[in-house]
C-alpha cells in the first residue's frame, strides 16, 4: 500500500504540466504582436522567440495540443490506478470525477485566466520551452495538418476563404483602441478618414459649380484684376460663352509673370489645359492622376458634359485630415461662433463636416451640404427668415442671394432657451 502513494506527485506533475500547456496556449494566441514587435526592435532575444513561434501558428497550437492531451490522459491513467488500488472497483469512478475536477481548476481555468491577463508576461516565459516541444512533435503536427488539409478541404471547398479580418473588424478595433485610451479621438478620425478615402467620390468633394469663380476668356484686364483681387484664387478656370464650356486654367503666376514684363495679357495665351475628371471618380484615384500630373485643380463634370465643380488637391487631402486653413480661410470662417450653442454656418459645409465640427449624425440620401439638408427639411425653395427644426437643432436661413442660401444659423441650445 505504502507504493501507491508514490502515484500522487506523478499525478500533480502531470496537472502541473496541463496548466503550463494550457496557459501557453492562451498567452500565445493573446499577446499583443505590436508589443513584441517593439521589444523586439529594442533586442529583446525572448520577444523575438515568440515572434518566430508566430509565423506558424498552425503548428504552434497542434503542438500545444498534442502535449496537452498526452499529460491529460497520462494523469487521468494514473489517477485510475491509483484510485482502484485503494477503491477496488468503484477506483474509476472516483478517479474519474477527482481528474475532473482537478484538470478543470488547475489544468485549465486558472492557468488560462492568468495568462489571458498576462499574456506578454507569460508568451516570453514559455516561448523557448515551447518551441523545442515544437520542434519535437514536428513529424506529428506535420501528419496531422496535412491530415486535418485533406478533410477540410472535402468539407469546405465550396465555401469561399474569407479575409482574416474585415473593414467593419477593423473599424471596430479601433473603437475600442479610443475608449481604452489607446488611441485619442483625433488619431481615431484620422484612422477613419483613411479607411473612408477609397469610397468618397468626386461629387463628394468637389466645390460646387454655384460656388465655382471662374473667368470669361474675353474679359478685360480690368475684369481680371477685380476678380483676383476680391477672391484670392492661385487658379481659376476660365470658360468660353459658359461654364460648361471651360477651355483653361488660369494661373495667378502667368499673370504677374506678364505684369513684371511689361505686356498686355491674353488669356488664350497662357491659358493652361485643363483636366476633367466624372463626379463617381473615386478620392485615392484623382490624387493619383493629380500627383502623377503635377496639377492641383480638376474640373469634374456630370453625365452630359456639364460642370458639376472644380476638386483642388486641398479638398482632397482634407478628406484624409481634415479640414486645411490658409491665412484665407482664417479671414472667411465656414463656421463662426456668435454665442453659447449659437452658430453661423457656410451653407455649402457638407453634412459629414458639420457632424466632425459639431460631433453629430445627421444624415440625408438626398443632399451633401447642410444647407441641402435644410432645402429637405423645409421641402422648398428657402426664404430669409425661415426657420426649421431638426431634433434639437434649431435652423434659420439667415441670407439669401437670390435663389441661393449664403447664410445658415444654427441654434444647439436645449429647445427651452431656443424658441420659433
Amino acid at each position: 500500500m505504502e507504493d501507491v502513494w508514490f502515484y500522487i506527485p506523478i499525478v500533480v506533475i502531470l496537472i502541473a504540466l496541463s496548466g503550463f500547456f494550457s496557459s501557453s496556449e492562451t498567452a500565445l494566441t493573446s499577446v499583443n504582436q505590436i508589443r513584441l514587435r517593439q521589444r523586439a526592435t529594442e533586442g529583446d532575444k525572448k520577444s523575438m522567440t515568440v515572434l518566430k513561434l508566430l509565423e506558424k501558428p498552425q503548428d504552434v497550437i497542434s503542438s500545444i495540443l498534442i502535449g496537452n492531451n498526452i499529460v491529460n490522459i497520462a494523469s487521468s491513467a494514473v489517477a485510475t490506478v491509483f484510485f482502484t488500488q485503494l477503491f477496488g472497483a468503484s477506483g474509476p469512478v472516483v478517479a474519474t470525477v477527482v481528474m475532473t475536477i482537478l484538470v478543470l481548476i488547475f489544468g485549465e481555468v486558472l492557468p488560462k485566466t492568468a495568462a489571458q491577463q498576462q499574456p506578454e508576461m507569460i508568451s516570453r516565459k514559455v516561448a523557448k520551452p515551447i518551441s523545442r516541444i515544437t520542434t519535437i512533435f514536428k513529424p506529428v503536427v506535420f501528419l496531422l495538418t496535412a491530415l486535418s488539409g485533406l478533410v477540410t478541404k472535402w468539407l469546405f471547398s465550396h465555401v469561399d476563404e474569407a479575409p482574416t479580418i474585415t473593414e467593419e473588424e477593423f473599424k471596430a478595433l479601433v473603437e475600442v483602441g479610443e475608449e481604452e485610451g489607446v488611441l485619442q479621438r483625433e488619431e481615431r478620425a484620422y484612422i477613419d478618414n483613411v479607411l473612408d478615402f477609397s469610397s468618397a467620390t468626386a461629387s463628394d468633394m468637389m466645390k460646387p459649380r454655384t460656388s465655382v469663380v471662374a473667368l470669361d476668356v474675353e474679359a478685360t484686364e480690368e475684369e481680371i484684376f477685380e476678380l483676383l483681387k476680391d477672391n484670392r484664387y492661385s487658379r481659376i478656370p476660365v470658360y468660353e460663352d459658359s461654364i460648361d464650356h471651360i477651355i483653361g486654367i488660369l494661373y495667378m503666376k502667368d499673370v504677374v509673370r506678364l505684369l513684371a514684363q511689361g505686356e498686355a495679357i491674353c488669356l488664350r495665351e497662357i491659358l493652361r489645359d485643363p483636366y476633367f475628371i466624372g463626379e463617381s471618380a473615386v478620392a485615392d484615384r484623382i490624387f493619383r492622376e493629380l500627383k502623377a500630373r503635377n496639377l492641383s485643380i480638376a474640373v469634374v463634370v456630370d453625365e452630359y458634359a456639364g460642370t458639376s465643380g472644380i476638386i483642388t488637391m486641398e479638398d482632397i487631402l482634407e478628406e484624409l485630415v481634415g479640414n486645411i486653413d490658409d491665412e484665407y480661410d482664417l479671414e472667411n470662417s465656414a463656421v463662426i461662433f456668435l454665442e453659447s450653442g449659437v452658430y453661423l454656418v457656410d451653407p455649402e459645409l457638407r453634412i459629414d463636416e458639420i457632424n466632425d465640427y459639431f460631433h453629430m449624425s445627421l444624415e440625408s440620401e438626398k443632399s451633401d451640404s447642410i444647407g441641402g439638408f435644410v432645402i429637405e427639411l423645409l421641402d422648398r425653395i428657402p426664404k430669409q427668415g425661415d426657420v426649421v427644426r431638426y431634433g434639437d437643432i434649431l435652423f434659420t436661413v439667415n441670407e439669401m442671394q437670390g435663389l441661393k442660401m449664403t447664410k445658415l444659423k444654427m441654434d444647439l441650445r436645449p429647445e427651452s432657451q431656443s424658441a420659433l
